[in-house]
């Protein structure tokens, strides 16, 4: 098959540009182990490139690489499996050399106000995602927690900035730095978490007896005089919704079901 690939020209030699993984129909001892052969695809064997390959299949830098001398590489690769004779499949490989980063990543403050019916908020669910850009086309960011006396308690994606938390969450705010890296830049980020409990927002909140364990849906009978002003939405086990002007738990069948619901609201 064929793969185009982009590196930057200040990367580290031994910098793993990919990974090329390889099945084989073969039962050992004529499949696994593999060996490989990486040449130029336009002069041949023996023509030297400033890349190598593995055993594991990784593709390596192996020299310096100036996009401004040499920014287009067309490789062959091939791999070898263990019968007698040897039989191979190939890979064509292009690896476009461009300018290194020459700007920081942008990275947007997050503010999440996350409201659960329970005592603490669960763990697990997306709280936000943090959104960061750059202006290096080709630069590829990755997202990490910095050190800080709450970031033991999260977890963030590093591929795609989403926010979680590994322990269910007291009420009370939380303070986060992320920092977010191209790989020559880090620029620092805010995520800051506030966990408020329905009872301490809306302490008049009644749940309807009646209707509760019986029917399809347990409606919360708002009785603060602010209630129309929320914009609420609940997720949970059995299902999702959303209303601008009441609370409503789906499928719930009994209040075990009502704790493992966590409510995100947005106060408009």
């Amino acid at each position: 098959k064929k793969e185009c690939l982009y590196d930057l020209e200040d990367r580290a030699i031994g910098h793993i540009i990919h990974k090329f993984e390889v099945s084989d129909a073969d039962a050992p001892p004529n499949s696994q182990p593999f060996s490989w052969d990486l040449r130029d695809a336009d002069r041949g064997k023996g023509a030297s490139v400033p890349f190598t390959i593995s055993e594991q299949g990784n593709l390596k830098v192996a020299g310096k690489l100036n996009f401004q001398r040499k920014n287009l590489y067309r490789l062959q690769v091939r791999v070898f499996d263990n019968g007698d004779p040897p039989l191979y499949s190939d890979a064509n490989v292009t690896i476009k050399v461009v300018d290194k980063s020459q700007w920081p990543p942008v990275v947007s403050t997050l503010t999440v106000t996350a409201i659960t019916a329970d005592e603490t908020y669960p763990s697990g669910i997306p709280l936000g995602k943090v959104h960061a850009s750059d202006f290096d086309p080709y630069d590829v960011l990755v997202y990490s927690l910095l050190e800080t006396p709450n970031s033991a308690a999260f977890t963030i994606d590093p591929s795609n900035g989403t926010l979680k938390s590994l322990t269910p969450l007291r009420a009370g705010s939380y303070e986060l730095g992320v920092g977010v890296s191209d790989g020559r830049w880090t620029a620092r980020g805010d995520a800051y978490v506030k966990i408020v409990t329905l009872t301490s927002l809306m302490p008049d909140m009644k749940l309807d007896q009646a209707q509760f364990g019986t029917a399809e849906e347990a409606r919360l009978q708002p009785g603060s005089p602010h209630h129309h002003q929320h914009a609420v939405k609940i997720e949970g086990k059995s299902g999702t919704t959303s209303s601008n002007t009441g609370l409503h738990y789906h499928n719930v069948k009994s209040r075990k079901d009502i704790s493992s619901f966590a409510v995100v609201m947005t106060l408009k």
